[in-house]
């Protein structure tokens, strides 16, 4: 589950990157000018950067919820423990009071 989470966060944001990216680079490939040509790929690299950024900051949210989940799935297998532990100390106890009858 957190592995298909993950994985479905860098398909669906690098998906959009490599769209826009290819938006934006018919409009560089065919300038009107040299002036433009610059602009459009000034305009490039900044929509590049921003998605590279929106992109790290989801990854950032969605390794803090995989971190989340793996912390509450460590407390429950604590619990676990701690409850087949008592069990195991009251099957224990309960036997020893068998043997002495």
């Amino acid at each position: 589950m957190i592995v298909l989470t993950l994985f479905s966060l860098i398909v669906r944001y690098w998906i959009v990157a490599i769209a826009a990216g290819a938006i934006l680079a018919v409009f560089a490939i065919s300038p009107r000018s040299e002036e433009t040509g610059i602009y459009v790929m000034l305009v490039v690299s900044m929509a590049a950067l921003t998605l590279a950024t929106w992109q790290q900051r989801s990854m950032v949210r969605a390794l803090a919820s995989v971190e989340n989940q793996v912390s509450g799935l460590h407390t429950e297998v604590d619990r676990f423990l701690d409850a087949m532990e008592k069990r195991t100390r009251v099957l224990d106890s309960t036997q020893i009071e068998i043997a002495r009858v």
